[in-house]
């Protein structure tokens, strides 16, 4: 009995230190809510819906519930980058995992295949409880920061602007007009002029918002998709009693896409886009990553090639001394891959994709980087900006990245670059910030896209690097330097110098009968020919269509006007146009 006695204490006393270890290894347990979240939670009211990322452990491995998600656009662009065309990442996010969630009033705004996560809000309690369900990983507070906004635009007809030092700077105002520096400073022109502007690419572009898609530069603009990521509607504008002002997209947009021959014309305005409304621009109002992610992933779900984004997101730590700040995004997370947008960016260049980003408007500092992210991210080609002459812009970020590597990777005109107006369907004005370098670099990568559609994000970035203006001393405050669209060009095409259209001289000249019109165009091409008469009075139009590449003679003048007849003896001139290119010589016609 006293045995028995002896036993049952010592089970009790067993019973107790298992149940007061197992205590202590529950309170030891590390909780999958982050510090930062931890901290927001204990400041929060007790009803305050708190906006969060959770993190899934795994996804439910199935090829057949891929498929629904990409579309051809996006696999052909796969298969002709050689990316692989399914893993992981297009796994959906299992949907009983985001049914849990709800169940503790969890609501989803965005949900992430590439992140395996979905971000939204909750209050403080359904926090704890979704803490402790089996396929949760880990929770983290969505990172809440503010950018650096350009100026606002002052709108102005472009007969009211004066350039400074226009003697002094070329421009061809019969088609680039007063946008001709901010094209020929990178040789956007030349490449025009061997055929390419962007055609059979698809460019996202990421921004505020598009209020004035009526202007007149995007009469012949391409659209393929719209979506507003800040208000969850197809309007990317801006609409009533909604977040968001659109002037910046407008601006930004033209840049790259206008075309309005004589006053302003986009290095792609032949592409297709995507326009994607990610950031809230209302005062004081934070942006949120999961806008840009979100965005990311639609576009390329849809097939985009490229991503414009001239947003971008840094927090400097209120301290001022530099030092890690785990709350808010700052320099010391500009590694490379450490914020979650960098992270995805990334992901997107492994698909097939070339993201370019404003390397920010932060200005130099001389013991750190100022980029935003995902500027940082080492498959990212980071712009930055100078002036017409070539002067680095004040405010344009410097790198490195805090893992050492050379940034900026590309620099564009970025101060005073001519941009439609969002103001009026007609007006045009100037703008400083590497937001207008940005489309600049995206659309010279449209161009390199239509020469040879095969160019990987990794070949697109190397070749900037190896071609552009300070490609052999690089530095962080110019990065590999300006760009050269004509030596990148080249570069990629294995060094193939570009072919240019040509008008040669009509034959026989002079002539009494007929002459033939010989030209040469380097990529098949819409073509209009005309005759006028020395005092510029169209005579005849002898041509428009479309011609195939290479030399032709087979259009004729027999010296008649429009009207059949026969015109006087004399000098005409001989006008060759095309979408980019425009070329006029001397006819002398003898008549009988």
């Amino acid at each position: 009995m006293r045995v028995l006695t002896i036993f049952s204490a010592a089970m009790i006393l067993m019973i107790a230190l298992t149940g007061f270890f197992a205590g202590e290894d529950k309170q030891n347990q590390k909780s999958p809510m982050s510090a930062v979240l931890q901290d927001a939670i204990v400041a929060a009211a007790k009803q305050d819906s708190l906006p969060v990322w959770v993190f899934f452990k795994d996804k439910e491995h199935s090829s057949e519930l891929v498929q629904p998600f990409i579309n051809d656009a996006a696999l052909k662009r796969r298969q002709i980058r050689k990316a692989r065309m399914t893993d992981d990442y297009d796994i959906p996010v299992p949907e009983k995992f985001i049914g849990q969630l709800r169940l503790y009033g969890f609501r989803v705004k965005h949900i992430s295949r590439w992140l395996n996560a979905v971000s939204g809000k909750v209050t403080a309690d359904g926090l704890e409880r979704i803490a402790q369900l089996p396929f949760v990983s880990s929770i983290d507070a969505v990172r809440s920061v503010k950018r650096k906004i350009e100026n606002p635009e002052q709108e102005f007809t472009l007969s009211e602007k004066i350039f400074r030092a226009a003697d002094s700077v070329r421009y061809d105002s019969l088609f680039y007009g007063q946008s001709y520096r901010q094209n020929a400073i990178v040789k956007t022109p030349a490449v025009h002029e061997a055929g390419y502007a962007g055609q059979d690419v698809i460019v996202a572009v990421f921004d505020a918002g598009f209020n004035n898609l009526a202007h007149e530069s995007f009469d012949s603009l391409r659209i393929k998709a719209k979506w507003d990521f800040v208000n969850g509607d197809s309007s990317v504008a801006d609409d009533p009693g909604q977040a968001g002002y659109g002037g910046h997209g407008t601006n930004v947009l033209s840049v790259i896409a206008g075309y309005k021959p004589g006053k302003l014309i986009g290095p792609a305005f032949r592409s297709n886009y995507i326009l994607a409304k990610t950031e809230n621009t209302e005062s004081e109002r934070p942006v949120e990553e999961d806008n840009w992610i979100a965005a990311l992933e639609w576009a390329e779900q849809l097939g985009a090639d490229i991503v414009s984004s001239s947003v971008g997101y840094l927090e400097f730590d209120s301290s001022g001394n530099n030092q890690y700040d785990s709350s808010a995004y700052n320099w010391t997370w500009m590694t490379g891959n450490s914020t979650r947008i960098t992270k995805a960016a990334n992901i997107a260049a492994e698909k097939g994709m070339i993201i370019v980003n404003s390397a920010g408007n932060e200005y130099a500092h001389p013991s750190r980087n100022t980029l935003i992210a995902p500027a940082d991210g080492f498959r990212v080609i980071a712009v930055g900006a100078v002036d017409y002459t070539g002067v680095r812009s004040g405010f344009s970020s410097v790198g490195p990245t805090t893992a050492g590597r050379i940034k900026p990777d590309a620099m564009a005109m970025g101060s005073g670059v001519l941009m439609a107006s969002s103001l009026s369907a007609t007006h045009y004005t100037t703008g400083g910030g590497t937001s207008f370098s940005c489309p600049m670099v995206a659309g010279i990568c449209a161009q390199m896209l239509s020469a040879m559609p095969d160019i990987t994000a990794d070949q697109m970035m190397n070749a900037l690097h190896k071609t552009s203006g300070r490609s052999k001393n690089p530095d962080n405050k110019y990065g590999y330097g300006l760009v050269d669209a004509v030596k990148l060009l080249s570069y990629l095409s294995d060094g193939v110098v570009i072919e240019k259209n040509k008008l040669l001289q009509n034959y026989p000249n002079p002539f009494r009968y007929t002459t033939n019109i010989r030209f040469k165009l380097s990529t098949e091409q819409v073509v209009t020919i005309s005759v006028y008469n020395i005092l510029g009075q169209k005579i005849k139009r002898l041509a428009l269509r479309i011609f195939p590449a290479g030399p032709h003679e087979s259009v004729q003048w027999d010296g008649t006007d429009n009207r059949g007849k026969r015109v006087a003896s004399g000098i005409y001139i001989c006008r060759i146009e095309t979408p980019s290119w425009k070329k006029s010589g001397k006819m002398v016609f003898l008549r009988n």
